[in-house]
C-alpha cells in the first residue's frame, strides 16, 4: 500500500512531518560494559523491541542519569511522544509513550506537535507503514532514516475532525482487537487440548478401563499393563545415507513439527555450497532437530517424513523396524517433545543430542494393532482440530486486514466518520 497523495478534502492541508513537530530526534546506546550506565537505572530506555503499535506501558531496560550526562545524544522525551522504529526486524513499529523516556539510535522520536493530535499521526503512520518502508534505503538492512520521516507529507484536517477520527478509530480498533484476542485465546486452548490428547493417548492408550502398571519412568508414569517398555535403539536405528553425487534434489526442512519442501530458489536462510552432505530420507523416516537446546525450548523438534528427499545432516534421522509403526513412533517422540524430555539429555556448548545419547530413551510398545488404532484415532482428532485452527487463523487475518483498511480509509478521508458514527448509533438503537 503506497502513501496516499491527496485526501480529496479541500479543507485538509498537506504538510510535511518536519513542519508538524518542534522536536524530531533519536538517541544512542550507552556502553554496555559500564555498569554505572545501567545499574539501578531509573530512566526508561526504549529499544525497538519495546514497540508494540500501541501505548508504551513498559520497557525492558532503564539507564542512569550518569548515562544521560555522558551521552549528549540521549534526550529525555516527554510523555505522549511518538516513537518509530527506523531499521531492523521491527522497522516501522510504533508506540506512543505513557511516561518520559529516552531511546537508542534505532528509534525516531516525534514530540512537541504543532496543531496536530499525536494520536492522529500515530494512526497515519500505522495506515501508511508499508509505503513508508518502501522508501527505505540500504542493502542487507532496510533503513528509514530521520530524513525520510521528516520529508513525509501528511494531509491534516482540523483538530475537531482529527479528534473525531481518533475517537472513531479508538472504538473500532478496540472492538476488533477484542475479537482477535478472543480467537487467539481459543487457538491457544485448542492447541493445548491437542497436545494433551496426543500425550495421553500415546502413553495411556485408548481404553480408559485397562489395568495399569508403573512404567518405572517418572515422567511417563503409569502405562497399560500389557504394553512393553524398552530402549529406543531396539526399535529405531539411525540413518546416515548421504546425498552422494547430488542425486536427490527435493530439499526438505523441519518447521513447527512438520516436514516440508524447502524453496531454495528464494535463498531464504543459509544454503550449503553442495547438497552432497545432506541426508537422504524417505517416507516413514522420523527426523529430530536436537541442536541448540539451551537457546530454544519452544520449537517442535520431531517430524514424520512423507516423501523422499534430502535434509540437513545436522538433524537426526531415525528408521523404525517392523515392531513399531512410523506414525506411532513419531507421535510418541512428539509427545516426549511436548513434555520437554529431550532438554535433559543435552551436553556441550550447543547442548546437542546424538543417537548415542538418545538410544536408551524408553519406548512404549503396544501391539501393532493397538498402535494402528491409536494412529487412526489421533489422525481423525488432530485433523478436526487443525481444520478449526485454520479457520480461526483465517478469521484473524481477515480481521487484521479489515482493521488496517479501516484505519487507512479514516486517516486519508476516504470514509465519512460522522456518517459512520450515525450508522453505528442507529445499529445500537435497533439492537437494544
Amino acid at each position: 500500500m503506497r502513501i496516499e497523495n491527496r485526501s480529496g478534502h479541500p479543507n485538509w492541508r498537506r504538510l510535511k512531518i518536519a513542519w508538524l513537530f518542534d522536536d524530531i530526534s533519536s538517541g544512542t546506546t550507552p556502553s554496555s560494559t559500564n555498569e554505572e550506565y545501567y545499574k539501578d537505572g531509573e530512566i526508561p530506555w526504549v529499544n525497538t523491541g519495546d514497540l508494540t503499535d500501541g501505548k508504551l506501558s513498559s520497557v525492558n531496560k532503564k539507564i542512569t542519569r550518569k548515562a544521560i550526562a555522558d551521552y549528549p545524544a540521549l534526550k529525555v522525551h516527554p510523555k505522549n511522544s511518538l516513537i518509530v522504529a527506523l531499521y531492523g526486524a521491527t522497522i516501522g513499529k510504533l508506540a506512543i509513550t505513557q511516561f518520559d523516556v529516552t531511546t537508542n539510535q534505532a528509534c525516531c522520536v516525534l514530540n512537541q506537535p504543532r496543531n496536530i493530535n499525536i494520536d492522529f499521526v500515530f494512526y497515519w503512520f500505522l495506515a501508511n507503514r508499508e509505503g513508508i518502508i518502501q522508501r527505505s534505503v540500504g542493502g542487507g538492512q532496510k533503513n528509514i532514516s530521520q530524513g525520510i520521516i521528516r520529508s513525509l507529507r501528511i494531509d491534516v484536517p482540523s483538530l475537531t475532525v482529527q479528534n473525531r477520527i481518533i475517537n472513531f478509530l479508538d472504538q473500532k480498533t478496540s472492538e476488533i482487537d477484542t475479537l482477535i484476542s478472543d480467537k487467539e485465546k481459543l487457538i491457544a486452548l485448542l492447541e493445548e487440548k491437542r497436545q494433551a490428547i496426543i500425550t495421553e493417548t500415546v502413553t495411556k492408550g485408548l481404553n480408559p478401563d485397562v489395568k495399569m502398571k508403573d512404567s518405572g519412568v517418572e515422567w511417563i508414569g503409569e502405562i497399560p499393563e500389557h504394553w512393553e517398555i524398552s530402549s529406543l535403539n531396539l526399535h529405531l536405528k539411525e540413518s546416515k545415507t548421504k546425498n552422494i553425487g547430488n542425486k536427490e534434489k527435493n530439499v526438505l526442512s523441519l518447521s513447527y513439527g512438520r516436514i516440508k519442501r524447502r524453496n531454495i530458489k528464494n535463498n531464504f536462510g543459509l544454503l550449503p555450497e553442495s547438497f552432497e552432505t545432506y541426508r537422504v530420507v524417505k517416507n516413514g523416516d522420523i527426523v529430530l532437530r536436537l541442536t541448540d537446546l539451551q537457546n530454544d525450548k519452544r520449537s517442535l523438534r520431531v517430524g514424520l517424513v512423507k516423501e523422499k528427499g534430502i535434509i540437513t545432516s545436522a538433524y537426526l534421522t531415525l528408521v523404525p523396524n517392523q515392531n513399531i509403526l512410523s506414525e506411532y513412533a513419531s507421535l510418541l517422540l512428539h509427545a516426549y517433545d511436548l513434555k520437554k524430555v529431550f532438554y535433559g539429555f543435552g551436553s556441550g556448548v550447543r547442548q546437542s543430542i546424538g543417537f548415542q545419547e538418545l538410544k536408551k530413551l524408553p519406548i512404549l510398545l503396544p501391539s501393532k494393532e493397538e498402535q494402528y488404532d491409536i494412529c487412526i484415532y489421533l489422525k481423525n482428532f488432530t485433523e478436526n482440530i487443525d481444520e478449526t485452527l485454520i479457520q480461526l487463523k483465517e478469521q484473524i487475518t481477515k480481521l487484521k486486514e479489515y482493521r488496517q483498511s479501516l484505519i487507512y480509509e479514516a486517516v486519508t478521508g476516504k470514509i465519512d466518520i460522522q456518517e459512520m458514527l450515525k450508522e453505528t448509533e442507529q445499529e445500537e438503537v435497533s439492537s437494544s
